[in-house]
């Protein structure tokens, strides 16, 4: 009975699937002629998964209506700039044009290897997917063959996929690397604290930020890196060109270029990964960085995502904060999720609740910097969170919460 059940089930899924082909003017195979560019193209449906489950646990669909192109045009100056001051940021970003777009660019001052001594290959199986899913995995690797971004492959490594929903509407195709991230050697490089860059920007009043299009994919991997990022799906086995997400010390190979990139404009530029921050205290300061951090990006061959930019703000959002002139604060959306939490009904839920508002538990310790302000409320400065190693949280509730207390005075120690 149950095999006469899953039979049934494939013939379903194998009907909704060729429903959904025909309807977007896909049926047959990868052979078919090429669609729209993803940038330019809508998309219907999109379905996500982070692991093996059958459909009837998926959530419900994530929609967006369009992918653009990422041109300069989508540049949106700051509203709270001068009518001259907007006009000579778009001139400005108009003289970069080249540099904006919603297609990755090819830094040729990096390239990314894999070292798995002499591991024997892994290769595994890809997930089971609901066929909306299916399609859009379809989609993407037309996509990125057209970008260059993907070759086939006739490796002897494989991972399997798993498509990511993003803030913005569109999905990060991932590959799931943890088998081999498991048999890869360690590179040692600094990546930058996310609590301690947007102290950076200071008392700035003029905040500028930028995002990388598609960031990792702008880095390439080498021959033996490519074999080893095979990836296979229902409809075969590919390996990447560039730096895939998920793999193992991709951040440290990425943030390297990135630094270097910046290098000499400690003052006025700093960058997380794909996030670059340019703050001054003058308009004309402003200006002239915003100048010189473009000119570097595109002499690095890097490219910019035209929407994600904020440019000439006195109030941005950076890193999970909000930054504006001389204050920090938390994103109003965090805040309201811990206020707004419901009460907990299981011990899963009671888990998540303390993973998102911990002090002291056996797990570990946060703390909270609080200071006075002008309307005489105090606000949150910088978040502190640290997680015990195994075995070592024991003790009663006030030993935790002193550890609590030592543990954010020694951190936040001048």
């Amino acid at each position: 009975m149950k095999r006469l059940e899953e039979e049934a089930e494939e013939k379903r899924e194998a009907k909704c699937l060729e429903l959904e082909r025909a309807k977007l003017g896909q049926a047959g195979s990868l052979n078919s002629p090429p669609p729209e560019p993803f940038y330019s193209r809508e998309v219907k449906v999109l379905q996500f998964t982070s692991q093996e489950r059958d459909d009837a646990e998926w959530p419900e669909g994530v929609y967006y209506e369009r992918k653009s192109n990422g041109g300069v045009e989508e540049v949106s100056p700051s509203i709270t700039l001068g009518h001259k001051q907007r006009q000579q940021t778009r001139d400005l970003c108009v003289s970069f044009t080249t540099t904006f777009s919603a297609t990755p660019g090819r830094t040729e001052r990096e390239c990314h290897s894999s070292d798995t001594g002499d591991a024997h290959p892994i290769r595994a199986q890809p997930y089971r997917m609901a066929p909306q899913a299916k399609i859009t995995i379809e989609r993407e690797i037309k996509d990125m063959l057209q970008m260059g971004v993907i070759r086939p492959s006739e490796s002897a490594w494989a991972s399997p996929v798993v498509l990511v929903p993003k803030a913005d509407g569109e999905i990060c195709f991932c590959v799931d690397c943890r088998k081999l991230n498991a048999v890869t050697r360690p590179k040692n490089y600094p990546i930058p604290r996310t609590d301690e860059l947007p102290e950076k920007l200071g008392r700035a009043q003029f905040i500028s930020t930028l995002n990388l299009t598609k960031g990792y994919w702008q880095v390439p991997l080498d021959e033996s890196a490519k074999e080893r990022s095979a990836f296979t799906t229902h409809v075969g086995l590919y390996e990447l060109n560039v730096l895939p997400y998920g793999l193992r010390y991709a951040p440290t190979t990425f943030q390297r270029p990135v630094n270097n990139l910046l290098a000499g404009f400690g003052e006025f530029a700093v960058a997380c990964l794909d996030n670059v921050a340019i703050f001054s205290d003058s308009w004309e300061e402003h200006l002239e960085h915003l100048q010189a951090v473009f000119q570097c990006i595109r002499e690095a061959g890097l490219m910019v995502k035209a929407k994600k930019c904020q440019i000439g703000l006195n109030r941005v959002t950076y890193l999970g904060h909000q930054v504006s002139q001389g204050t920090i604060n938390p994103l109003q959306a965090k805040v309201n999720a811990i206020q707004n939490w419901p009460d907990p009904k299981s011990k899963k839920q009671v888990q998540s609740f303390l993973g998102l508002a911990r002090n002291a538990s056996e797990h570990g310790v946060g703390a909270v910097l609080m200071q006075e302000g002008p309307d005489q409320e105090f606000h949150p400065v910088v978040f502190l969170s640290k997680i015990f190693p195994r075995g070592k949280a024991t003790g009663q509730s006030v030993k935790k919460n002193v550890n609590a207390i030592v543990y954010a005075l020694e951190k936040l120690c001048p």
